[in-house]
């Protein structure tokens, strides 16, 4: 090894060796962090660039050390002896003067340096605490792919299982179908028997009704019989009383008898009559007591049946229950196999459901089944009543009969007796004792007829009452026998149900069963899967082992380089032309006042070097698997600085008074996706709903939707947090600027508010300095740069182009001037709601006409790009190679008259002049407006005024110069905030375009980092087309300090600077 220094003055070897060892370490580690950490939207242009500055760094040293040849120990010769070294912490003293006045490059190389290894060495911790979790995560995805392939093969062996469960439930259905057969045949026999009852028992009726017909006959013909009965002993006692004239009127006696005879012949034949009537009365009552018999006998029967029947729908019942449980273990076990189970989970749900259905129809037969049984039961007993009946009515009748043979009898006496005294007739004249004496026998024999007559009659009578009674049972049998028909036709019905359930469960489980197929091949595909994930997990881990250990290798490598070592104490004054700036955090909607609060506010997380997210009040916080649920918890150090803790009620009074209806801002979207923030919102609800304090120091969050970049959102200034004692009761408008950041208010005046560093702030030896100022006291931004200059302020903000281009014109001021992409659009916010901006063309008119590359040549020092679009580079969806709009006066003309004016347009335009820098940048965009034909005149008035104005007009001008820069490095930052309908019209266009908002929500609900470019796209094609503002450039972030400012870096979104990370230089303070 060679050390010390060539003859003739060469570079010492080992110096040229780190100069080339610096830049190829430095193209490397750009290289792994391009290919790691910058999106693919933009890795060509920021990772070429970055490796252009390393190498150009390379040279640099090498340039640098090549000096050596012609400066023998000059302080230049010492400080690149000490570059070469390795240390970075130099100036300061005289020497370094020295060399700055007479290189001033060197400065800028120094400054590069120190920046860029700053980033390198940041970014090597990140690259090892990433390598680490990735290492971890690794060992995890390990173990779960280890989980996952002995998972699939339980998974396997449990679809094994479930297929013989398939094969025995298939079997059981089998056995199902056919019990539910033959409980359909049974149903069917019974119907028939139930049908050939109703039938006979219609006929019964129908017999019923003859025989109280022949019933009510034969009582007439018995009261015509006892008529005669009657007519016969008046006319005994009429012959009884005549006998004094018998002798001489024997011939009439003669013409009785022989009427007495016709008289006795016809009872004779009507006693027969009624003999043959109640005797047949007696049969049918018989044979309905034979029919009543048997319709008991078929009551029996179907009682038994329907007992049988519901033994059938038991085992239908328990069949349907195992289906059930069988659905729902196969449920589970589809549920276990995750995404690969899903169709196999279908089939089991339908199985089940088919399983509760066929259950719910056998409940319904059950119930079926024991109605009827109930109404045999009632049928059973009513043709029980009516065979008690009809056998009472069988034994009257006998009765009946047997009186009619008894009044026959005596009937056939009374003829042989007429026969007598007809015989006897000729022989009156032998005494009219003998006739006397037969007259009285006569008389008699009369009245007895004449009583047995009436009791006939009476008998009559109840037989006929008695078959009244008959024919209602009969009625009753019949209704009762056609409700059994119907309860059979409805058992009948639900019997085919449950047939037509039994087909769809055997279909459905031979559905299953070619799913479970499916399933097994989609296990072995899943199988085959876990395999391959278990080889690339070994894979990822060796990767992950070589990137940690490149990682540590490059940690030591830059471990070499020392860089200045912040120094705490001093105060820095940042200077700003005069503004009438807002400090309650709720309406911090611009750059200059979010970097105004945000030194004495803090939120739940907040953005570190880049884009890297920190935690902040919230030390953790976990997520739900479906990304709808966050929980934060709350560090036990976080202080307010009253001294108070920060409790998770704190945060939900704060974020509920950000979002109040009272306030009336335009900044309340960063919690739009919460769970009941749009009902709060409107005044429908007294709390958010999705926000909840779970104790003191636990936070539940719920959303509507996932999105992946909600935690950005909470990085705002709205997500803040505020103690309730800071902000007043009624109005909740801020009284007290107190919160939780690094800084504490000490004073604040309208030209001027002091900090001091917050000793409780919970991230020690942070903030550096003991004071921040920021001042407001320019008048104008020359009066800022001479302040700058002087030194009373040490940095200087929000200079307009034309500020920094004089600035830069200085090669100390160059080199002394911070530089960043920022995530920015200017333009001209133009009014889509208000003529003529409310015609397309107009708008892009306007965009034609608009010479962006003449804009940026003016200002050579400052850096920029054109805009295409809304998206500035660096942003998820922007496309380098889109065309946009570009300068064509000829096309702004056409379109000018396609818009209807086609001799230009006169407009007057109200401007805050308070804003200077768009103010004098705007006036050089409207000459370019006047030269197609559009005739600005520029109204300027005061900061009160012009606000006045937008007050009573409802909202701004038609044309309005500005500007926006993005709250969280995500493209909803530009879209939903901007132009989505929910998202709060924060530049006031009022263009709305339900095309775009779908857009926008697909994209938002997206966690396929493609599928949200290309949704992103898709909406800047939508926006560029509308053309709903004048799109201008993108700026970079420059902020000119002085040379004793150090530690700034700049972030991509604002605020551009945060003060808690620098310090003042030694011997500065």
């Amino acid at each position: 090894m060679m050390s010390g220094t060539t003859e003739g003055g060469e570079v010492p070897m080992q110096a040229w060796l780190r100069a080339v060892l610096i830049g190829a370490v430095a193209m490397a580690v750009l290289a792994v962090l391009g290919v790691l950490m910058l999106p693919a939207s933009t890795f060509s242009g920021r990772f070429w660039l970055y490796l252009l500055i390393c190498g150009a760094l390379a040279g640099g040293t090498a340039a640098f050390a090549r000096l050596e040849t012609t400066a023998d120990q000059s302080p230049l010769d010492q400080m690149l002896r000490g570059l070469a070294a390795g240390n970075l912490a130099i100036g300061g003293d005289a020497h370094f003067r020295q060399v700055t006045e007479e290189h001033p490059g060197f400065l800028r190389v120094l400054r590069s340096f120190q920046s860029i290894i700053s980033y390198l060495q940041d970014t090597a911790e990140s690259v090892s605490t990433a390598s680490r979790s990735i290492t971890e995560k690794t060992r995890s995805l390990f173990r779960e792919a280890k989980d996952q392939a002995e998972s699939v093969s339980q998974v396997r062996h449990s679809i094994a299982q479930l297929e013989n469960e398939i094969e025995k439930v298939v079997e059981g259905a089998d056995i199902l179908s056919g019990f539910t057969d033959k409980t359909s045949s049974s149903i069917l026999e019974m119907r028939a028997s139930i049908e050939e009852v109703l039938g006979a028992t219609r006929n019964l009726s129908d017999f019923v009704d003859e025989i109280s017909a022949s019933i009510e006959e034969m009582a007439r013909s018995v009261e015509e019989v006892a008529g005669h009965a009657e007519s016969l002993s008046s006319f005994a006692v009429q012959n009884s009383s005549a006998m004094v004239q018998m002798d001489a009127t024997i011939g009439q006696i003669e013409a009785n008898i022989h009427e007495t005879e016709v008289m006795s012949n016809q009872i004779s034949t009507a006693s027969q009559g009624g003999v043959a009537v109640v005797k047949e009365t007696v049969n049918g009552l018989e044979k309905i007591q034979t029919a009543m018999n048997a319709n008991m006998a078929s009551m029996e029967s179907l009682s038994q049946r329907s007992k049988e029947i519901g033994k059938i729908l038991k085992v239908i019942r328990e069949i349907a229950d195992q289906t059930n449980l069988l659905a729902l273990n196969a449920a589970i076990i589809a549920a276990q196999a995750g995404e690969h189970g899903k169709s196999f989970g279908v089939v089991a749900e339908e199985i089940r459901d088919l399983a509760e259905r066929t259950s719910a129809s056998t409940s319904e037969v059950g119930t079926i089944i024991q109605t009827i049984q109930k109404e045999v039961e009632q049928a059973g007993r009513v043709a029980r009543e009516g065979t008690q009946r009809v056998e009472e009515g069988v034994r009257l009748g006998r009765a009946a009969e047997d009186n009619l043979k008894s009044i026959r009898e005596a009937i056939e006496t009374a003829g042989t007796s007429i026969s007598h005294i007809a015989r006897a007739a000729s022989e009156q004249a032998k005494g009219s004792r003998q006739v006397t004496t037969a007259i009285e026998e006569m008389t008699g024999r009369i009245e007895q007829i004449s009583l047995a007559t009436r009791e006939q009659a009476k008998t009559s009578k109840l037989i006929n009452q008695k078959s009244v009674v008959m024919k209602e049972l009969t009625k009753s049998v019949d209704r009762a026998m056609q409700e059994e028909a119907a309860g059979s036709s409805a058992i009948a019905e639900g019997m085919d149900q449950v047939r037509s359930s039994v087909e769809r469960a055997q279909k459905a489980l031979s559905r299953m069963s070619q799913a479970g197929q499916q399933i097994v091949k989609a296990v072995d595909t899943v199988a085959a899967v876990a395999q391959q994930n278990l080889a690339g997990a070994r894979d990822l881990s060796s990767t992950a082992g070589v990137l940690r250990q490149d990682s540590i290798l490059m940690v030591e490598q830059l471990s070499g380089f020392r860089l200045p070592k912040p120094v705490p104490g001093g105060e820095i004054r940042v200077g700003y032309v005069r503004y009438e700036f807002n400090m309650d955090h709720a309406f911090a909607d611009n750059v200059r006042d979010s970097a105004l609060v945000e030194n004495f506010n803090e939120g739940l997380v907040k953005f570190g070097y880049g884009t890297k997210l920190l935690p902040a009040v919230a030390e953790s916080w976990d997520v739900s698997m479906d990304g709808l649920v966050y929980l934060f918890h709350l560090r036990p150090g976080a202080l307010f600085h009253n001294g108070r803790a920060v409790t998770a009620e704190d945060v939900v009074f704060s974020w509920h008074r950000a979002l109040d209806p009272k306030l009336g801002k335009e900044g309340q979207w960063f919690l739009s996706a919460v769970v009941g923030s749009e009902e709060y919102m409107a005044g429908k609800a007294k709390r958010i709903e999705g926000i909840r304090a779970l104790d003191s120091r636990s936070l539940e969050v719920r959303l509507r939707e996932p999105l992946a970049f909600f935690l950005y959102m909470l990085t705002t200034p709205e997500a803040s947090i505020i103690p309730p004692e800071a902000v007043d009761e009624r109005t909740l408008r801020l009284t007290k600027p107190i919160g939780c950041g690094p800084f504490r208010v000490v004073s604040a005046d309208p030209g001027r508010v002091q900090f001091e560093r917050f000793k409780g702030y919970y991230e020690p030896g942070i903030p550096y300095i003991d004071r921040l100022v920021f001042d407001y006291s320019s008048s104008s931004e020359d009066e800022l740069m001479g302040r700058l200059k002087s030194g009373a302020s040490q940095i200087a903000m929000a200079l307009s182009s034309e500020s920094l281009e004089s600035l830069l014109a200085d090669p100390f001021w160059e080199n002394n001037t911070e530089q960043t992409v920022l995530l920015n659009t200017q333009l001209h916010v133009i009014r889509n709601d208000l003529p003529p901006g409310n015609i397309k063309e107009f708008r892009q008119a306007l965009n034609y006409a608009v010479d962006r590359n003449g804009l940026l040549a003016r200002y050579p020092h400052v850096r920029a790009t054109p805009a295409k679009g809304i998206f500035p580079p660096g942003i998820l969806g922007y496309k380098a190679d889109r065309k946009g709009y570009y300068h064509d006066p000829d096309k702004a003309r056409w379109l000018l008259a396609k818009a209807g004016f086609p001799q230009g347009l006169d407009l007057t335009i109200a401007m805050d002049k308070s804003r200077a820098t768009q103010f004098q940048e705007a006036l050089l965009v409207f000459d370019m407006y006047r030269a197609v034909g559009v005739r600005i005149t520029v109204d300027p008035v005061s900061h009160e005024e012009f606000e006045a104005r937008r007050r009573a007009a409802g909202g701004r001008p038609l044309l309005y110069p500005s500007g926006w820069y993005a709250d969280y490095p995500d493209p909803d930052s530009f879209l939903f905030v901007l132009f989505h309908r929910l998202g709060g019209d924060a530049l006031q266009t009022r263009y709305h375009n339900p095309l775009l908002d779908d857009l926008i929500e697909r994209a938002r609900r997206s966690l396929d980092l493609e599928e949200r470019a290309a949704l992103y796209e898709e909406a800047e094609d939508l926006i560029v087309e509308e053309a709903p503002s004048v799109f201008l450039t993108h700026s970079w972030g420059m902020i000119p300090h002085r040379p004793e400012v150090m530690g700034m870096k700049l972030s991509f979104t604002p605020p551009l600077m945060r003060p808690h990370h620098i310090w003042l230089a030694e011997g500065a303070r």
